[in-house]
C-alpha cells in the first residue's frame, strides 16, 4: 500500500467502522464513530470553549450528573454569546459521555440543540469534543485540525451540504485536494517553489490522480536540478578564484541532486590538476557545461555537425572527417597519404545513427555552448601535431571552432558523446527499385490521386524506369531509383507524376518537366499548395 492510500485508509476508518457495525446485528449495544464531516454536518453550533467549573449534581437515581460551565472564546459555526456561560450536563461514569478537563482548558464543542428542552449538548456524546486538537493540518494520521473543520464547514456551505445525505460527504476529499491544490498554483506563481511543492503533495494524500502525481514528480525534478543548479554556480565561482579544492566539493555535493557523467569527468580533470597530472605542453581551458537534458531537446531540420581531425604539416597521414545530419545520416571520408607527394587515396562509408543519438549530440552542442567557444584555441610554438575542427550549423547559423595542443573542456565534452554516438552507428541499408516502388504507394499524395483516378473508371500504376548504379555515391543520379506513377485508361497510359528516390539516403525527389530538373519532395509539395 502506498504513503497515499495509506493515509486515505486512516482517514476513512471511523466511516467504515460505523459501516461494520450498522450491519452488525448486535450492534445497537456498541459504540458508532462517526466521521468528521459528519459531526460537522449535524452540529448546530461548532466553537472553541474555555472550561470553567464542573459540579456534580445528584440525580433523582443514583447517577451522578457533572454540570459543565463553559465560556465560548471563538465561533467557527453557528453563533453562540461570546464570553457569556454555557451548561452542558453529562453523566459521571458513562463510556460514550464527553469528560471535560480540568478548569482553564480549552476545547473544542461540537453542539446541538435538544427539541423539547432547548439545552445544548455534544454531537454524537464523547465525539462532540476534542479535549487537545492543533490549529494547522500535521503530517500525523487522524490529527484533530482546527483547519480541517473549518475546511469542512466552508466545503457544506459551498456544495450545499449542510442537510445533503451521508454518502456526499466523500466529495470532501476531492474538494479539499482542488483547494489544496490551487494554493500551491497560486504558490508556484509567486515563485516560492518549496511552498507550492508542499501544497501540491498535501493536495494528492486526500485525492491523487495520475496527473498530479505526475506534475509532482516533474516539480521535483525541477527542485533537484534548480539545486544542483546552485550548487554549481558556487563550484564556478571558487574555480574562477582558483579554489579548485572547494569547487570539487561544491560539484560533487550537486551530482547528489542531478547525477551527470560530464560533471564527473569535469571533477576528475579538477582533480588532476590539483594533483599537477596535467600534460606540460598543453594549454587548458576548463570551462564546463551547463546540465545535458537530452529529452528536452528539439533537432532543428537544418542541423549538421562536421568533425574533422588529420596531422598538421605531415605529409604522410590521413585526414578523417564525420559529417551527421539532423535525420541521423552519416557520411565518412577519410583520405590517405600512403606516398610521399601522391594524390591521397579516398574512402567514403555511409552509415545511419538513432534519432536519440543525434538528439543527445545536439543537446551537448547547447549545452556547452559551443557558439560561445572562440574560432581557434591554437598553441602557435608548437608547429607540428594534429589538429581538431568542429563545425555545426544549425537553425540558419554556423559556427567552427579549430583545437589545437589545447585542452577546451566544452569542445573535448561535444567530441566525447559524438565518438561515443559514432559507435552506435549502423551501415546505411541501399533500398531495391521494389522497395521504393513501395514508397511511392505510402505517399499521400499518390493514395489521393490513386483514389480519383479509379472513381474515374482508370486504373493507378507504377513502374520501375531505372535502378541505383553499384557503389554510386549518394545524391547522385547515379544512386537514384525512377519510378513512374501514371493511369491506364485501357487504350493508352498517361504520365502523372515521376519520382526520384535515392537508394542510399532514402531521399525523395519530384521531376519537373517544365525545367527539366528535379525538385525536392518538400519544396514540390509547397508549389502544389501554393
Amino acid at each position: 500500500m502506498t504513503v497515499f492510500s495509506l493515509k486515505r485508509a486512516l482517514k476513512f476508518l471511523p466511516l467504515l467502522l460505523f459501516v461494520m457495525f450498522i450491519f452488525k446485528p448486535e450492534s445497537n449495544a456498541v459504540m458508532r464513530m462517526w466521521p468528521l464531516t459528519e459531526i460537522t454536518r449535524q452540529a448546530e453550533y461548532i466553537c472553541i470553549a474555555q472550561v470553567q467549573k464542573i459540579t456534580e449534581r445528584k440525580d433523582t437515581g443514583e447517577n451522578i450528573i457533572l454540570q459543565n460551565e463553559l465560556v465560548p472564546v471563538e465561533n467557527l459555526k453557528g453563533s453562540l454569546p461570546l464570553n457569556k456561560t454555557i451548561m452542558i450536563y453529562t453523566e459521571k461514569g458513562l463510556e460514550d459521555e464527553p469528560e471535560f478537563p480540568t478548569p482553564g482548558t480549552n476545547v473544542v464543542l461540537f453542539l446541538e440543540k435538544d427539541k423539547s428542552s432547548g439545552s445544548l449538548h455534544t454531537v454524537f456524546r464523547f465525539q462532540g469534543m476534542w479535549k487537545s486538537y492543533t490549529e494547522k493540518r500535521t503530517s500525523k494520521p487522524n490529527e484533530q485540525t482546527l483547519e480541517e473543520v473549518n475546511d469542512i464547514i466552508q466545503f457544506q456551505s459551498e456544495s450545499g451540504d449542510i442537510s445533503a445525505p451521508r454518502n456526499k460527504i466523500w466529495n470532501y476529499d476531492e474538494w479539499t485536494a482542488n483547494r489544496l491544490w490551487n494554493q500551491g498554483k497560486t504558490l508556484y506563481e509567486q515563485k516560492q517553489y518549496s511552498e507550492a511543492l508542499n501544497k501540491f503533495r498535501e493536495s494528492v494524500e486526500y485525492w491523487p490522480t495520475i496527473e498530479r502525481l505526475k506534475h509532482i514528480k516533474s516539480l521535483e525534478a525541477g527542485t533537484k536540478k534548480t539545486q544542483a543548479n546552485s550548487l554549481r554556480d558556487e563550484g564556478y565561482s571558487l574555480q574562477n578564484k582558483e579554489d579548485l579544492k572547494g569547487a570539487i566539493e561544491k560539484y560533487r555535493e550537486s551530482l547528489k541532486f542531478w547525477p551527470d557523467n560530464q560533471m564527473e569527468k569535469h571533477i576528475a580533470l579538477l582533480d588532476s590538476l590539483l594533483q599537477g597530472k596535467y600534460v606540460s605542453d598543453r594549454v587548458y581551458n576548463i570551462t564546463p557545461c551547463s546540465m545535458i537534458e537530452s529529452e528536452k531537446v528539439t533537432v532543428p531540420e537544418d542541423f549538421v555537425i562536421t568533425y574533422v581531425t588529420g596531422p598538421l604539416n605531415a605529409e604522410q597521414g590521413g585526414k578523417s572527417t564525420i559529417k551527421i545530419l539532423a535525420n541521423g545520416d552519416v557520411v565518412i571520408n577519410n583520405e590517405q597519404h600512403k606516398k610521399r607527394l601522391a594524390s591521397p587515396e579516398e574512402e567514403t562509408v555511409y552509415k545511419k545513427i538513432p534519432a536519440a543519438g543525434v538528439k543527445k549530440i545536439y543537446s551537448y552542442v547547447t549545452a556547452c555552448g559551443f557558439s560561445d567557444l572562440k574560432k581557434e584555441y591554437w598553441k602557435r610554438d608548437v608547429r607540428d601535431g594534429v589538429t581538431k575542427y568542429l563545425e555545426v550549423a544549425a537553425g540558419g547559423h554556423t559556427h567552427s571552432v579549430t583545437v589545437y595542443y589545447y585542452h577546451v573542456e566544452r569542445f573535448d565534452a561535444i567530441l566525447t558523446v559524438l565518438e561515443e554516438e559514432m559507435k552506435n552507428a549502423v551501415k546505411r541499408v541501399v533500398i531495391s527499385a521494389e522497395d521504393a516502388e513501395k514508397i511511392v504507394w505510402e505517399l499521400p499524395e499518390v493514395k489521393l490521386r490513386s483514389d480519383q483516378i479509379r472513381k474515374s473508371g482508370a486504373k493507378p500504376f507504377t513502374k520501375i524506369e531505372s535502378r541505383p548504379e553499384k557503389n554510386a555515391k549518394p545524391g547522385t543520379p547515379q544512386s537514384a531509383c525512377t519510378i513512374y506513377f501514371g493511369e491506364d485508361l485501357g487504350t493508352h497510359t498517361n504520365r502523372v507524376w515521376t519520382f526520384l528516390i535515392d537508394a542510399q539516403t532514402r531521399k525523395i525527389s519530384v521531376y519537373d518537366a517544365v525545367t527539366d530538373s528535379t525538385i525536392p519532395l518538400k519544396d514540390w509539395r509547397k508549389s502544389n499548395t501554393n
